[in-house]
């Protein structure tokens, strides 16, 4: 790696590590990844619903979306928000279309009617003297599918009067172009409600940057990038776009996007590390280590 993309590297990350470690021993990212194992185990191909609900009292409300099998084939591409009119709402004059990662939109169609009943229904919950917390969640495409439920939950929400959805995904591929982003940006409130979660051991997220399609799409939200090493927030579109680039090793060939990578033990380690961290700097143990992020 060239010294000067290095330097850039630890500059980036050097205002991400506090708050990497601060994310990572939060209690929505593990009630997400929970959530997310549960739907696996009680709906494993995702069919016929897409999502699986847990209500828990005095806990949030946790949406877990899941990813059928076949859900990546021959859907890498982008499609245009003309052809969608359930996102026209994001629309402005200086952004007045934009495009949407095929897959991820046609997975959301296939079920619109049974996301228009949970959207309605989480709209009226948001409307009680003490609305719960909604954690909106998924891996692969289904962590897609959820960045654009989000989206279109925040449509009719009220923030001045309850929380904020928070969207946690797990290695989740890009949801779409530079057009998107754009548009997402002008909702100054929306930015803080998206979270992605992106290993650099699972190569699922770079399964749609074709040659073709590697400078299109834009990522938004904060990103937690993980890695032996440690953990890292940043929100740079351009240093993350970079991190999406895909790679011909063996591990990427051979992973099956359907099955989903293993965030749990990584969650777990990165939470360690973090408490043992903390335990240095308060007796004198020095400086942190350097993180370094690289997907094979």
């Amino acid at each position: 790696m060239p010294e000067s993309l290095k330097m850039i590297i630890k500059n980036l990350f050097s205002s991400g590590l506090e708050s990497g470690n601060f994310v990572v021993n939060s209690d929505p990212v593990h009630q997400a990844w929970c959530a997310i194992e549960q739907q696996r185990r009680v709906n494993p191909i995702a069919e016929p619903s897409l999502y699986n609900e847990i209500i828990q009292p005095e806990n949030p409300i946790v949406i877990a979306f899941g990813t059928p099998p076949g859900s990546f084939d021959g859907q890498e591409g982008l499609v245009s928000s003309k052809d969608f009119a359930h996102f026209e709402f994001l629309c402005n004059k200086s952004n007045p279309v934009f495009c949407i990662n095929e897959a991820a939109i046609k997975l959301f169609q296939s079920h619109y009617s049974d996301l228009l009943v949970l959207k309605n229904k989480l709209v009226e919950n948001s409307k009680s003297k003490t609305p719960p917390l909604i954690i909106i969640t998924g891996q692969s495409v289904g962590g897609s599918v959820a960045t654009l439920f989000t989206l279109w939950l925040l449509e009719d929400l009220n923030l001045s009067k309850t929380k904020p959805p928070l969207c946690i995904t797990f290695g989740s591929p890009l949801v779409g172009d530079e057009q998107l982003r754009k548009c997402v940006l002008e909702f100054s409130a929306w930015k803080s409600c998206f979270l992605h979660i992106v290993s650099d051991q699972d190569h699922t997220p770079k399964i749609f940057m074709s040659r073709n399609t590697t400078g299109a799409y834009k990522p938004f939200g904060t990103f937690l990038l993980c890695s032996a090493s440690g953990c890292a927030c940043s929100e740079d579109p351009d240093f993350i776009s970079e991190q999406f680039v895909p790679t011909n090793s063996h591990s990427a060939q051979t992973q099956d996007p359907n099955l989903g990578f293993s965030y749990g033990q990584i969650l777990e380690d990165l939470k360690r590390k973090a408490l043992c961290n903390v335990f240095k700097s308060i007796g004198g143990g020095g400086g942190g280590k350097e993180v370094h992020f690289k997907i094979a």
